[in-house]
This record gives structure tokens, sequence and C-alpha cells, in this order.
């Protein structure tokens, strides 16, 4: 992961250079594995056969989405015959989450839903059979991607949280009953996460979400419930005939208010 990743395998360079005969004893050539030294920043482990950065992020990190902090240690960093190849360097802590002195893009795909329906025949551009998106869900986990929720690609654009490799974020607008009836489920059953914006004025309608509906939702933990302005408006230019202040006080309504209501309730 370029320059912090550098400084990860010098810290577990030292490490390992600093207990070199204890190392050597314990890797080479004993089919031994385990933790060999850790510091503040980072822990050194030996792997054992089979062992992925997934797993060893689930084992000393407590979270697999974790593999990102996983680093193999190259056999430039060995010291006295103490690496035969399965050194693993682990950040405790984020690699320098935000990305913003690698020079490089960090691309994660964010999947936008509306309305899904069990039926095939005629319907909606903006429905997705459920049968699909199961299919697409699986998808997903078949080639490697890691749901995250929004929210934790908010905290790693701000420098706060760690991406697993191959992240992935799901979102659900407006707030159709389908997507507790039939999206809910789905997500469930395979333990990923998403995000429903909704917009408060959708609230109880004959197609929307009901407020008791929002808070199984959330109390569930799974799909976080978030604001999608009040009306559905464009917010994006004055209507006809409305003054400045008058589109700044609409605004200010439209992005302000459901917030507001979604905390209380």
């Amino acid at each position: 992961m370029g320059a912090a990743r550098a400084r990860l395998a010098v810290a577990a360079a030292f490490l390992v250079s600093a207990c070199a005969t204890p190392v050597a004893r314990v890797v080479a050539p004993s089919p031994a594995w385990g933790e060999l030294g850790r510091t503040d920043s980072v822990i050194v482990v030996a792997a054992a056969p089979g062992d992925t950065p997934g797993r060893l992020a689930e084992r000393y990190l407590h979270d697999p989405s974790l593999s990102g902090r996983v680093m193999k240690v190259p056999p430039a960093s060995d010291a006295g015959g103490a690496n035969d190849g399965r050194l693993f360097a682990i950040a405790r802590r984020p690699i320098d989450p935000a990305n913003l002195s690698l020079g490089a893009a960090r691309r994660v795909p964010i999947l936008c839903y509306h309305r899904f329906t069990a039926q095939r025949g005629q319907r909606s551009r903006l429905d997705v059979v459920a049968a699909d998106f199961d299919a697409q869900l699986g998808w997903l986990h078949d080639n490697g991607y890691v749901v995250v929720p929004l929210r934790r690609v908010a905290e790693f654009l701000q420098g706060q949280a760690d991406l697993p490799e191959h992240a992935v974020a799901i979102t659900i607008d407006d707030g159709y009953r389908s997507a507790l009836s039939l999206a809910a489920p789905l997500l469930r059953q395979r333990g990923m996460p998403a995000t429903l914006f909704v917009y408060s004025d959708f609230i109880g309608s004959r197609d929307g979400l009901s407020w008791s509906d929002l808070a199984t939702l959330e109390a569930e933990g799974l799909i976080a419930v978030e604001a999608h302005s009040k009306s559905h408006a464009d917010l994006t230019a004055r209507t006809r005939g409305e003054t400045p202040a008058a589109y700044q006080r609409r605004l200010q309504a439209e992005l302000t208010q459901p917030r507001d209501m979604i905390e209380r309730k």
C-alpha cells in the first residue's frame, strides 16, 4: 500500500531483528506458528498452513474485514534466517486510512437500489426482482467483495477507519415497503449491511415504510436509516417565482427537518 505499508514493513523488520534469535528458533525449521512479537503499532506472526490475511485479521484484530492491515514480510526483512516465507506484519491501527499520501485512488463501488418486487412481469425501471437481488448479493460474495456500511466509507474518507480490499456499499433510496419485506431478509441472510435513505414526506404512505418499520430496521443494526430530503424535490435550482431567500429556507427545511425527525424517532 505504498509508503504507509513500507513503514509497516520497516517496523516489522525492526521487530524481527530485535528478537532474531528467538524467532529463528521458533520459525526455522520448526513448523510452529503464532505470534512472534508486537509493538504498539504492529504484530509479527508466523502464519499457519492455510492462513489467509482475512483469517489473520480475524485472529489478531477480531475482524476479518481488516485484512488490508495484514502484509507479508518480504524476504529482504529476514533476520538471521528467521523468515522462511510465513512471516506477516499486522498493523494494530489504520494504515493511512484516508489514502491521501499514496498518489493513488481507492475504488469503492456504491450500488443504489430503490424498490423490489417478487414478480418478473411488467414493472417499473425502479424495480429489481428479489431473486435477481439475491443473485447479485451472491455474486459479490463469491467474487471476494466485502459489503461495508456506507458510514464506514465516510469514516474512511475522513481518515478515521480502514476499508477492506474490494469494499462495496449498498444503498436503498426513498423508503418503499419492499425494502423491509423483500430486501432486508436477503441482506440479513448473508449478513450484508445497507443504508436506507428515506424522504420524510413518504413515511407512512401507502407504499412507504412506517416509523415502526424504520425503528425495526434500525434496531436490527444491519440497515442504517438516513435522510433523503423532506419531499424528494429537485434541490439544485429555484422553482418558478421563488426568491433566493425562499429558496434558502426551502433548502434548510429539506435538509434538516427529515434528519431531525429520524433522530427523534
